[in-house]
């Protein structure tokens, strides 16, 4: 028992000297192997201009990103009541759809085109009057094999649309054989400019005279910044520029209501030095320096998804997708043409079938599957309606190719149509149908009183004046309503000493902050000159659908000039309170690094080294 006392005690003795070297070592940091060097506490300089630099470097990050978030997600896009002139009057783009009835043989395919494109509620038809087929020779209008009238097909196409309500593009392209300029290579090139320009603008002229009332819409050629259709010369945008000054005129004279439509230009990114075809965007700005600026009342683009969705929100001139058509906005902005709207002439997406034998990389892009044509088309339109007010109207490449499709087998081109040769609806052309019925609800940018979703009620009168078309009631039941989404709203209307009052009802509601009497919340028209002004009706309704009420009174003339639908941005703080956070970050890793440079230098104090910390113990050795 003591012989085992005593070795019990010779090891808890040997312990307490291990355990007091080990205390020994940790304090004056002594190990057993190799020195190495202690880490740098946070306090080191070194490491506080690390940390100064990093904090630099992520609020740059944040900055950068914060502006350039921005600009991606909303550029082009108009919030808010866009100010006068600053937009055309279109207050939605109206769906149009691109056809080919001229090379029908069977008038029984027109009359199902026609019902079919009233089913998808289309409004708008591009449809082409071939120059080279109607006047033959000059002046004369007969087909040159049978003697017939060359207007016959084209006045019973023209009735046909017509009757149905559907507005008609008149796109006028082609060129007989006498109206080509000398020397060009008729074989190779079977479109050119005309050698006499009036020529071509005598023919739109006629049309315009032989249609009025029918047709108030000619654009003049097509992509005329391809070589293909221009006769595959030197790409020359003042040349066109001269084309359009020589029609504008001629039309106008013809049909004081016509309006010209500039030729739809096509999406390129080449230069027209290395090669004859030249990027839309360089035409654009060449008709403005030509002078052509006041030769036309729309200008008018194509938008190819080329595979792409319409979310892709990248915008660069050498980039060839959707959201290219926003640059062609701002050059109308740059140079002062703001007020006019853009028209898509052609709009969609390829999609191939899937037993294509051919390459499904396509000069329009990679193809695309039927389902994902229609969402895209869906997503497009979408997108335009919410963000982009200046777009007038876009038509879809296209609805049906009359060539059967064994005639074209290797072509692309007819795999964008949204019906089948058969008339068998594909899932765009149900998508469209479904779309369109929903659309009778108006979106931001202003809106003419001749809008077709205004729906005006009672003893309104139609006025035209040279400064714009009104609407004017004296009586209490001449009422107007108006579905819109947005989240604000501006009446135009003409003020005077006979004027009255109009009064407003909101979703069923008097509206906060107008005047009010016993009938309800109301705008004062009376004052001494008259003018035409601008009243504020709401400025921070709820983003969404609303239901406007107008209603004349019995004390004076109410004369309404139109209407602003305004948007707010959505989330509008985030960009703000991400940039404000980018700044403090910067102010504050910047101020470190000054701080720690300045002490580096000596010129602050260096600050006092804090007292080592006491070693702590373990319970069992807390006394020596």
């Amino acid at each position: 028992m003591r012989d085992a006392l005593g070795g019990w005690r010779e090891r808890l003795a040997a312990g307490a000297t291990t355990l007091r070297e080990e205390r020994a070592r940790r304090v004056t940091g002594a190990t057993s192997g190799p020195r190495r060097a202690a880490p740098r506490p946070p306090g080191h300089p070194v490491a506080r201009l690390g940390a100064a630099a990093l904090l630099v470097a992520l609020a740059l990050a944040l900055l950068l990103s914060t502006a350039g978030l921005d600009s991606y997600l909303h550029r082009g896009a108009v919030f808010g009541l866009p100010a006068a002139g600053a937009a055309p009057a279109t207050g939605a783009p109206l769906l149009g759809m691109n056809v080919f009835l001229e090379k029908e043989v069977d008038r029984e395919n027109i009359a199902t085109t026609i019902r079919m494109l009233r089913e998808a509620n289309v409004t708008f038809v591009r449809q082409t009057f071939s120059w080279a087929e109607i006047e033959s020779q000059p002046g004369q209008y007969r087909d040159v094999n049978s003697g017939r009238d060359s207007f016959e097909k084209y006045d019973f196409i023209v009735d046909q649309l017509h009757g149905a309500g559907i507005g008609i593009l008149a796109r006028v392209d082609t060129i007989p054989r006498w109206a080509r300029r000398p020397g060009d290579d008729l074989e190779r090139w079977d479109k050119g400019p005309p050698r006499d320009f009036d020529n071509y603008a005598d023919f739109v002229a006629v049309l315009a005279a032989r249609y009025r009332g029918k047709i108030a819409h000619f654009q003049v050629w097509n992509e005329p910044n391809l070589e293909g259709e221009w006769g595959g010369g030197p790409i020359d945008p003042a040349l066109y520029g001269r084309l359009l000054q020589a029609t504008y005129p001629k039309v106008k004279a013809a049909n004081p209501e016509a309006l010209i439509v500039t030729a739809g230009l096509a999406q390129t990114d080449q230069d027209g030095v290395t090669t004859n075809n030249m990027n839309e965007l360089r035409f654009i700005q060449g008709l403005y320096d030509a002078g052509a600026r006041d030769s036309f009342d729309i200008l008018s683009v194509m938008a190819y998804g080329i595979g792409a969705s319409p979310e892709d929100r990248r915008v660069d001139p050498l980039r060839i997708n959707f959201s290219r058509i926003v640059q062609t906005r701002e050059l109308m902005v740059r140079n002062g043409d703001a007020a006019k709207p853009v028209w898509v002439s052609e709009y969609g997406w390829v999609a191939l079938p899937e037993d294509w034998p051919g390459d499904r990389v396509t000069v329009f892009g990679p193809s695309v599957d039927e389902e994902t044509q229609a969402r895209y088309l869906i997503d497009g339109l979408d997108r335009m309606r919410r963000e982009w007010p200046w777009i007038g109207a876009v038509f879809v490449w296209g609805f049906r190719w009359v060539e059967r499709p064994e005639d074209r087998p290797g072509d692309v081109v007819p795999h964008f149509a949204v019906v089948g040769h058969d008339f068998t609806p594909r899932p765009a052309y149900l998508a469209l149908r479904r779309w369109s019925g929903k659309q009778a609800v108006a979106t931001a940018g202003p809106l003419a009183t001749g809008d077709a979703r205004l729906d005006w009620q009672g003893p309104w009168r139609v006025q035209r004046l040279a400064g714009g078309d009104y609407r004017v009631a004296e009586s209490g039941e001449a009422r107007a309503r108006l579905a819109f989404q947005g989240t604000a709203l501006q009446l135009r209307a003409r003020v005077g000493p006979r004027a009255g009052r109009v009064y407003v009802v909101i979703d069923g509601r008097p509206v906060p902050g107008l005047s009010a009497d016993e009938r309800g919340s109301y705008i004062g028209l009376r004052a001494t000159e008259v003018a035409e002004e601008e009243f504020a009706i709401a400025g921070d309704l709820a983003d969404g659908e609303h239901l406007l009420e107008l209603r004349g009174s019995d004390g004076g003339e109410v004369a309404i000039a139109g209407l602003t639908i305004g948007r707010r941005q959505p989330f509008a703080w985030a960009a703000p309170t991400l940039f404000a956070a980018g700044l403090a970050g910067l102010f504050a890793g910047l101020v470190l690094g000054l701080r720690t440079l300045a002490r580096l230098a000596g010129w602050l104090p260096a600050p006092r080294a804090a007292a080592p910390p006491r070693p702590r113990l373990a319970w069992w050795d807390t006394h020596e």
